[in-house]
């Protein structure tokens, strides 16, 4: 009976200082963050496909000269800063953050990486 009211008392001051409104916000923020990483890793797999040992090579360049992918990094802010920005707004608008964030990203990320990809030789 005592641990059954210490619980309860500790769960009617965790409602009286809202402290689930803040941890439902940073779920959000980390959602916007997360659906903008899962678009460029489904791009980044498909178009791996596609482009085959050319994408590999410039992947692997990458990997010996930064620590930093660019173009992905790059994606990844812009579809970010786009996700928050409909978050920001409110109302109907905020229901859009993340299928627009993955949007953005899938095509910047597919984009830049069009443009930064070395022509294919010929054979």
């Amino acid at each position: 009976m005592f641990w059954a009211c210490v619980v309860g008392v500790i769960c009617y001051v965790l409602m009286l200082a809202d402290v689930f409104a803040y941890i439902l916000q940073a779920l959000a923020y980390q959602g916007i963050f997360v659906v903008a990483w899962v678009g460029l890793a489904l791009v980044h797999i498909l178009t791996e496909g596609a482009e085959g040992a050319a994408h590999d090579r410039v992947s692997f360049r990458l990997r010996d000269t930064r620590a930093v992918n660019p173009t992905g990094l790059t994606a990844w802010l812009v579809a970010a800063a786009a996700g928050l920005a409909l978050h920001f707004a409110g109302g109907s608008l905020a229901t859009f953050s993340a299928p627009v964030t993955f949007v953005v990203a899938a095509a910047v990320y597919a984009a830049l990486g069009r443009r930064a990809a070395p022509p294919a030789r010929a054979t």
